[in-house]
C-alpha cells in the first residue's frame, strides 16, 4: 500500500513513488490508437497528465501551446515524419532542452542511431513498453534532481 504525501498550497494529496512533484504532463505522439490507448492509461496510472498528437504537425502544436515536461514520439509515424518532427522540436528554444523518447521498432540500428544524433534522450523499442515507463521515470527523476542541485 502506497503512502499518501499532502502536497502544500491546496493541491490533491499525490501518492509517493507515482509522481511526488508537480504532476508532470506527457506528449505522446503516435498514429496507432490501440497503442496510444494503452501508453496514456498506464501513464495516468503513474500520476501523469498526458496529451495526445497523432501527427507531426499536432505535435508541433501541443508542443508549443503546452510545453510538456517529456515528449514519446513514434519514430514510424505516418509518411516517416518522426524524426522530422523531433528535428522541428530542436529548433524551438523553449523545447530545445526537453526530453523526447523516440520509440520505434527496434529492428533497425540505424534508426535509433538517427534519433540519438538528432536530439533523442533515449530509444525504446515498442515491443519493451515496460522499459518505457521505467525509462520516463528515470529522465524525469534525473530532471528534478538537476532542478533541486540548482537552489
Amino acid at each position: 500500500m502506497k503512502q499518501r504525501e499532502a502536497v502544500r498550497s491546496g493541491e490533491q494529496p499525490v501518492e509517493v513513488g507515482v509522481c511526488t512533484a508537480a504532476k508532470k504532463t506527457i506528449l505522446v505522439v503516435e498514429d496507432l490508437p490501440d497503442f496510444v490507448r494503452a501508453v496514456s492509461r498506464k501513464l495516468r496510472s503513474r500520476g501523469f497528465e498526458v496529451m495526445v498528437a497523432r501527427d507531426g504537425a499536432s505535435a508541433m502544436d501541443a508542443v508549443r501551446e503546452r510545453e510538456p515536461d517529456l515528449v514519446v514520439l513514434d519514430v514510424d509515424l505516418s509518411g516517416g515524419e518522426g524524426l522530422a518532427t523531433l528535428a522541428r522540436m530542436r529548433e524551438l528554444p523553449s523545447h530545445s532542452g526537453r526530453p523526447v523518447v523516440v520509440l520505434g521498432s527496434g529492428a533497425d540500428p540505424m534508426t535509433r542511431t538517427r534519433a540519438l544524433e538528432a536530439g533523442a534522450a533515449e530509444f525504446v523499442a515498442k515491443s519493451a513498453a515496460h522499459e518505457l515507463f521505467q525509462t520516463i521515470e528515470r529522465i524525469l527523476a534525473s530532471r528534478r534532481a538537476d532542478a533541486d542541485a540548482l537552489y
